[in-house]
């Protein structure tokens, strides 16, 4: 029973390890980004339509100060309306 418990105890640790590292890598939104790649990994490579960033980021989304509309994004940079 020791054991299943410290095996256990390991698993978990392991997994919020994990999370909590995946976490710590935010994924970039602005509208003004300079790129020229939109790729979300700085400020400066910000993807520029948060619809991007909702499809794409594999957790925590930063946001610069703007408007964004929900029918924006790379494919559809005027909308769909």
């Amino acid at each position: 029973m020791k054991r299943m418990n410290r095996v256990c105890a390991c698993v978990t640790g392991t997994l919020l390890l994990g999370a909590t590292a995946r976490a710590q890598t935010p994924y970039f939104v602005n509208d003004d980004a300079p790129g020229p790649v939109h790729d979300g990994t700085t400020w400066a490579n910000a993807a520029k339509f948060l619809r991007d960033a909702l499809a794409d980021a594999p957790g925590v989304i930063w946001v610069a100060a703007g408007t964004y509309r929900p029918d924006e994004s790379a494919l559809w940079p005027n909308g769909t309306d």
